[in-house]
């Protein structure tokens, strides 16, 4: 029995008819080269306008159609499990396929190379759980900064929504499959927000490479016309396109992580400035501090660890 099919039975038994199919197809090809290749064409079909540069144009028909199968099971399983599909809606119904088949092929080396342990769900319920706790509002925003296949926005979409709550999910990874992964994730489950592919700690943008909005396939349609462009194409397809999500490609400046990095680094600017003035008055008036007293002061007030050179006026340590 071949590797991946035999974690299979443990890791992801619900999508074992699918690893067989990607086993078959590796064949010939690594592992990692077909999953990479599976990521891609999902994040192909979701995308909207469609393009025609086809990932898996280098396979031949057979295992074209190989693909097809492995995406039919993924959305299988997701009707299972999903509150989108699901009629009995709970706030523990979110489904990670790609995540658990991402889990079952990626070797161990490129795992702790990478530190990508996803978490499980019931862990990952709980922490979303204690972080919104009652929130009574409106409409919420959240995070993950490094978001794996986007297990906590998925987590954190699907309680919102049982609550009646709108919320946006901003969703990041330096690795550009966990980005991809969360964006077909983001699709299959009907979360609304963005993937993106980018260093979390960056804040300027510089280190951006790609990113995704997902949204409704109705958003895409004049709002007088989405009844009727329902009722058309569930008679033509058979499919309810308002269970349907499409991935866009942004750039950066496209992005609400952009507005909200902005915004901040806006304040941190302000913040400084104020800062700055009331230390250099502090100096003029030889209202000198100690050097950690000193730390003290612009850490509580800034935040920010305190450079020994203000503009020029040097901070010495005082002396009794």
């Amino acid at each position: 029995m071949p590797k991946v099919t035999t974690e299979a039975h443990r890791i992801c038994p619900e999508l074992i008819e699918a690893v067989k199919l990607i086993d078959d197809l590796s064949y010939t090809r690594q592992y990692a080269e077909v999953f990479e290749d599976l990521v891609d064409w999902m994040v192909w079909q979701h995308q909207f306008p469609p393009n025609e540069a086809n990932p898996i144009a280098k396979y031949s028909d057979k295992e074209q159609e190989q693909f097809l199968s492995i995406f039919k099971v993924v959305q299988e399983e997701v009707k299972k499990r999903s509150n989108l599909w699901s009629e009995q809606k709970s706030d523990q119904n979110w489904y990670d396929p790609m995540g658990r088949l991402y889990e079952c092929i990626t070797s161990k080396n490129k795992s702790s190379r990478l530190g990508q342990y996803f978490t499980p769900k019931h862990v990952v319920n709980m922490m979303v759980q204690m972080q919104m706790g009652d929130s009574e509002k409106d409409f919420i925003t959240m995070l993950d900064p490094a978001c794996g296949s986007g297990r906590m926005g998925l987590a954190a979409a699907t309680q919102s929504m049982i609550k009646g709550t709108a919320i946006w999910v901003t969703m990041n990874d330096i690795d550009p499959i966990c980005s991809k992964m969360t964006a077909a994730n983001m699709c299959l489950n009907g979360i609304v927000g963005e993937a993106l592919c980018c260093d979390g700690l960056d804040i300027k943008g510089d280190s951006y490479r790609f990113g995704y909005r997902v949204e409704p396939m109705l958003a895409q349609v004049p709002n007088e016309m989405q009844q009727i462009y329902r009722m058309a194409m569930l008679s033509k397809t058979g499919q309810d396109v308002q269970k349907q999500y499409v991935i866009k490609p942004v750039a950066y400046e496209q992005t609400y992580l952009k507005q909200v990095n902005d915004r901040y680094l806006q304040e941190l600017g302000e913040r400084q400035k104020i800062g700055t003035s009331r230390l250099i008055v502090g100096m003029e008036k030889k209202d000198y501090l100690g050097q950690m007293e000193l730390t003290n002061f612009y850490e509580e007030l800034l935040g920010i660890t305190l450079p020994w050179q203000v503009e020029g006026v040097e901070i010495h340590q005082h002396t009794q």
